[in-house]
């Protein structure tokens, strides 16, 4: 090993560097006391679930909204206002026609009843129909389950495989040309 000399000034140099990182770490602190600033406390709030309430109700989206930007609301309960029937698959599942606008196309949107509901509600092709329910993501699994528990045929489940969500519908209203006429549910 090669000699380079002595070494003895390197070993008075670790109390000077301690006692700067020691003040260095207080004036850190202390410009964060003197910068802070006050925050009020997280507050609970509680959530009326049983239906009675608006907050049930879910947020009323625009069409427009959901085309562009279904992500945004999976795991919310949203609501969607007088939109066009365009196709009904099985008991439970129909397509809404999510109008055109200046931008997009006409879009086709999934909503799948609750069986609950599917069996008191009868929705036709094109009533106007008001939906009430939580917005998930397709998956590969939902489509088998739906099949396997006859909510829609094997034929329909193409058209169900490429949705890439879905509205889960606790509550529909129906209203217009269907020979059906209109019917709610909740």
């Amino acid at each position: 090993m090669a000699y380079f000399g002595s070494r003895r000034g390197a070993v008075n140099l670790g109390l000077p560097l301690m006692l700067a990182t020691f003040l260095m770490l207080g004036g850190f602190m202390y410009w964060l006391y003197v910068t802070a600033e006050p925050t009020q406390p997280a507050t609970m709030e509680e959530v009326d679930e049983s239906g009675s309430g608006d907050d049930y109700m879910g947020t009323t989206v625009a069409a427009e909204e959901l085309k562009t930007g279904a992500d945004a609301y999976v795991g919310q309960v949203i609501r969607l206002l007088g939109l066009e029937v365009s196709s009904t698959m099985g008991s439970q599942a129909f397509f809404l026609d999510l109008p055109a606008s200046e931008m997009l196309p006409a879009t086709p949107f999934l909503v799948r009843m609750i069986p609950a509901l599917a069996d008191s509600v009868r929705v036709g092709l094109g009533e106007d129909a008001t939906v009430i329910g939580t917005v998930m993501l397709m998956t590969d699994s939902i489509v088998a389950d739906w099949v396997d528990s006859g909510g829609i045929s094997e034929n329909d489940r193409i058209l169900v495989e490429f949705a890439t969500h879905f509205i889960e519908a606790d509550q529909v209203e129906t209203s217009g040309p269907a020979e059906s006429g209109g019917s709610a549910g909740s």
